[in-house]
């Protein structure tokens, strides 16, 4: 069995679309779902933004699950400014280097595919001038907040691990709307009141967000594009 981690619903949208046979495992903010892609058997866990939630929803999952891989995914922050919105990344610091090598001939359909590291952080990215320091500090292609837990428990658990991230926000990009202003941590769901009172208040954002909007549209489709070709490659490796 394959496993695939994302933080939120919303990044797996488009892979969950072309499950068959879906069956809802756990339902709720972070559903885990279960279904069949290509040849074989996947199970797809949602656990939510930070390291806190997520280590724990991922640890008592591989309490009770043995996948023989587990692919960490979801979106990312650019660093590097050669990165486009929609491009994917495969992060060599945080995934077993045999899967890795076998990622190097897939040639996804919708986006460029990059290979580096990625840096994970407690607390969200938000402006550019955050982006290049951390770019500086770290020489990471991409930024995220719970790749590296995730990495530490699996190699607890012995289970294999691959790290694939799509870039929803460039190195030049920020965010246009403060974090804690549309997503609330402890529900761990979007704050659309929030999120409304605030363009509401700075009006200026408005085009600005909506084109952050379209630009977690565009690298869920590249991810759950490039998703699909990864696990039937994985699967035809054996």
């Amino acid at each position: 069995m394959i496993a695939l981690t994302f933080a939120l619903p919303q990044e797996s949208a488009a892979l969950v679309a072309m499950l068959r046979g879906v069956e809802h495992i756990e339902r709720g903010p972070l559903p885990v779902l279960r279904g069949n892609l290509a040849a074989g058997e996947i199970t797809v866990l949602h656990h939510g933004i930070g390291a806190e939630r997520s280590g724990a929803r991922v640890a008592q999952f591989l309490e009770q699950n043995r996948p023989e891989i587990l692919i960490s995914s979801g979106f990312a922050g650019g660093l590097d400014p050669g990165l486009h919105v929609g491009d994917v990344m495969f992060a060599e610091n945080f995934s077993d280097p045999a899967l890795i090598e076998k990622m190097r001939g897939v040639k996804p359909a919708e986006a460029r595919a990059f290979f580096g590291a990625l840096t994970t952080q407690p607390l969200a990215a938000e402006t550019v001038a955050d982006k290049a320091r951390l770019f500086r500090e770290t020489g990471a292609l991409a930024v995220d907040m719970e790749t590296a837990g995730i990495r530490a428990l699996c190699e607890k658990s012995g289970v294999r691990m691959l790290s694939v991230r799509a870039i929803s926000d460039t190195a030049s990009q920020r965010l246009p709307v403060p974090f804690p202003d549309w997503f609330d941590a402890k529900k761990q769901s979007p704050r659309i009141g929030g999120l409304l009172w605030f363009l509401a208040r700075h009006p200026g954002t408005i085009a600005e967000f909506a084109r952050f909007a379209s630009g977690t549209f565009r690298a869920r489709q590249s991810l759950g594009s490039c998703l699909v070709q990864v696990i039937e490659s994985l699967e035809l490796a054996g």
